[in-house]
């Protein structure tokens, strides 16, 4: 976001938290995929339950953040980037 960041000095807290949360979400996604590829190879019950566990941990971490990108991010840097951009 180094446009945004330029422009709009002021938002650079809100950035700060979306990177962090980003920070988060990418083992999480990773650890999804690991899963899965786990419980497409072996249907057991201790495979299911990792999978469980990785839906719900990506869960935690992703839906508060795409909530936070949708009701302060996007509102914030639609104000700030034209259509163009």
């Amino acid at each position: 976001w180094p446009l945004i960041r330029q422009r709009a000095p002021e938002t650079q807290g809100l950035l700060d938290r979306m990177a962090a949360d980003q920070a988060h979400v990418i083992p999480a996604a990773d650890r999804l995929r690991q899963a899965a590829a786990w419980y497409r190879s072996d249907a057991g019950d201790q495979a299911r339950a990792d999978f469980r566990d990785a839906v719900s941990g990506l869960s935690q971490v992703l839906l508060p953040h795409l909530r936070s990108v949708e009701d302060k991010a996007m509102p914030l840097m639609s104000g700030i980037l034209t259509e163009a951009e």
